[in-house]
């Protein structure tokens, strides 16, 4: 967890993800809910499949907190994923 807190404090504006925050995903519509696994992208039976390879995502620091939905999960990516 050190090393995500200390992303999220010292995150500024930068092109690398890595020095602009933490970057994270929301589940939403574009995930795997109808099956329990949010976690996995949209299934190739659902209108959403041919965004599959885009997933909506957010960087957030100690400056800027805002997520796109105020009550849904999600989970940390690696900044270089």
């Amino acid at each position: 967890w050190g090393e995500l807190n200390a992303r999220f404090r010292a995150g500024r504006p930068s092109n690398r993800i890595s020095s602009a925050g933490v970057l994270v995903r929301q589940f939403d519509g574009q995930s795997d809910l109808d099956h329990g696994r949010p976690w996995l992208p949209c299934p190739s039976s659902h209108w959403c499949h041919s965004h599959q390879q885009q997933w909506p995502s957010s960087i957030i620091n100690d400056l800027v907190r805002k997520l796109y939905f105020d009550d849904m999960g999600g989970m940390v990516l690696a900044p270089s994923a």
